[in-house]
C-alpha cells in the first residue's frame, strides 16, 4: 500500500526546491526518437509533482527513506506464511494436489497490527472501528502520512481528489459468513466503493472538482 500527494501548479524549471541545472536533471525528458517531452499532465498542460508519500510494504516498509534502503540494499520481503494465519504445513503440497498450495512463502505486513488504530483521529466511535476492512484503517493512516510529509497542514475543504485502487474483498467474505448477523456499519465498513469515500469524508476533500 503506497500513497502519493501530488499538485499541480509546481514551477517544472525546479527539482527538490533547487534550479535544474543544479543537480543535473532537465526539467524534460528525451525520448530515444529524439522528441522531447515535458514533464506535465497531458491534459492542460500544467506540471504535476510528487509532493509527499507514505506506505506500508511487506519487509517493514514505513516510508520512502524504508523503500530506498530496501532498494538499494536488493532485499527480498518473502517471508514465511504465518501460524496466525492458517497451517500452512497441512495445506502445502509441491506437487499442485487439489486442495493444497505449491509455496510457503509470500509477501506480507507482518509488522502491523491492524487493532492499533487511534479513534482520537477520526470522526467514527469504536463499534464502527470494530467493522472497518483493516484496508481502510490503513489507509486512513497513511494518508494522514502522506500529507505530513507534504508538509501539508490546511488540506481540509481544498480541491482535492481521492482515488483508491483495491484488489480483493477478504473482510467482506468473512463478515458474510454468518447471514443471521446484522449491522449498520457492515456495508460501509466493508465495501471496497467506500474507501475512497471514507478518506474524503474523514479528511474533508472536496475535490476534484
Amino acid at each position: 500500500m503506497a500513497i502519493n500527494v501530488t499538485e499541480n501548479g509546481h514551477n517544472s524549471n525546479r527539482s527538490n526546491g533547487l534550479p535544474s541545472d543544479a543537480n543535473g536533471v532537465s526539467s524534460q525528458n528525451s525520448h530515444a526518437n529524439g522528441q522531447a517531452s515535458s514533464l506535465q499532465d497531458g491534459v492542460n498542460g500544467t506540471p504535476v509533482a510528487i509532493c509527499g508519500m507514505a506506505m506500508r510494504l511487506p519487509g517493514g516498509i514505513r516510508n520512502d527513506n524504508d523503500l530506498y534502503k530496501f532498494l538499494f540494499d536488493k532485499r527480498d520481503a518473502r517471508s514465511t506464511i504465518g501460524e496466525d494465519r492458517y497451517n500452512v504445513d497441512g495445506y502445502y503440497s509441491p506437487y499442485g494436489q487439489d486442495g493444497t498450495i505449491s509455496t510457503k512463502h509470500g509477501y506480507f505486513l507482518n509488522d502491523i497490527d491492524y487493532s492499533n488504530l487511534d479513534l482520537s483521529m477520526f470522526s467514527f466511535g469504536a463499534a464502527e472501528a470494530e467493522q472497518l476492512d483493516p484496508n481502510h484503517r490503513l489507509v486512513l493512516e497513511v494518508v494522514r502520512e502522506a500529507f505530513e510529509s507534504a508538509g501539508e497542514v490546511e488540506w481540509r475543504r481544498k480541491n482535492i481528489g481521492t482515488y483508491v485502487g483495491l484488489f480483493t474483498e477478504d473482510w467482506q467474505d468473512m463478515a458474510h459468513r454468518d447471514n443471521q448477523e446484522h449491522n449498520t456499519h457492515r456495508i460501509l465498513g466493508g465495501t471496497d466503493f467506500a474507501l475512497s469515500n471514507r478518506i474524503a469524508y474523514e479528511y474533508d476533500l472536496k475535490g476534484p472538482r
